[in-house]
């Protein structure tokens, strides 16, 4: 999950646009930090609107200009560079956001220490590439990483302990360990939902997650009330996901076909399979072969 508050996104990401194409020109007014500050921000908004090329294309010149005025191994431009592997990640191209994200990881752990909340989000972005080509065992052992470090530092109910616990249980469903997924991600719903003063997008988040386990299950009627109310927008600016509302679409589709309404299950598939056809997630690609050759 890509981490940042519950903020008015596009209108965040307009204000920072605007900042920084200001502010450039305006050096004797702005460190050039300040600027690159007001820069990233703005590339942050893109990548949290799903704009992943646009993203990228913001990132670079701003990893290149970090790393002249301070150096390739500063914290500012290992967070950039992170960025810029997080850009990727949203336009799906994972064979190079992990060798970009390996060679990244001990620079960070050097500079920042195993447990620096930009390490441990380092680490979170690679469980989620892992878990997208299949790697499974490897994206749950990242993820078990984040959760617990994060837990020690921020406790249990921080943003990033709750997520990192999700996503193991993510990449455990995936791998067919259905019972210890479903429980990791019920236990970071659990948590959630003790403190979750506002953070509703983050709770329909893990709903969707812990939906698409149980489906996997054949609990239809429980992942339907699960799925429920999902605010899909809030939810794709919060992971950065532009195709989120279709995922939601074809875990409908599957919990339509499983009830016995295969009507209904043909509506959602092609919605969702509209958005997906490209998609380069080897588990998602997988559920829509298998229920198009159900519904064919």
């Amino acid at each position: 999950m890509i981490a940042l508050t519950g903020e008015d996104v596009p209108q965040a990401q307009a204000h920072y646009k605007r900042a920084y194409e200001i502010a450039q020109p305006l050096t004797a007014a702005f460190s050039e930090r300040q600027i690159l500050n007001f820069g990233q921000r703005h590339a942050f908004g893109l990548l949290r609107l799903g704009q992943g090329v646009e993203a990228e294309s913001a990132f670079r010149p701003l990893v290149e200009r970090s790393t002249r005025l301070s150096g390739a191994d500063h914290p500012d431009t290992l967070l950039l560079r992170l960025n810029l592997a997080q850009s990727l990640m949203v336009q799906q191209r994972y064979d190079e956001v992990i060798p970009a994200l390996d060679v990244l990881l001990p620079l960070m752990e050097r500079r920042l220490g195993r447990e620096h909340r930009h390490t441990l989000l380092l680490l979170a972005a690679r469980q989620q590439a892992l878990g997208s080509i299949g790697r499974y065992a490897d994206a749950a052992r990242d993820g078990d990483r984040v959760w617990r470090a994060a837990a020690r530092k921020d406790g249990a109910s921080s943003f990033t302990a709750i997520a990192g616990r999700a996503d193991v249980g993510i990449s455990q469903c995936r791998a067919g360990r259905l019972t210890d997924g479903s429980a990791n991600i019920s236990a970071a719903l659990t948590t959630l939902r003790q403190d979750a003063a506002g953070r509703d997008a983050m709770e329909d988040a893990v709903k969707a997650a812990l939906a698409d386990c149980y489906i996997q299950m054949r609990r239809f009627d429980e992942a339907a009330g699960l799925l429920h109310d999902i605010d899909r927008e809030k939810v794709a600016q919060l992971v950065g996901d532009r195709n989120f509302g279709a995922l939601v679409d074809l875990a409908q589709a599957e919990i339509a076909l499983g009830r016995g309404n295969p009507r209904q299950a043909h509506d959602l598939f092609d919605r969702a399979q509209g958005v997906l056809q490209h998609t380069q997630d080897k588990f998602v690609v997988a559920r829509l072969a298998a229920l198009e050759q159900a519904l064919a």
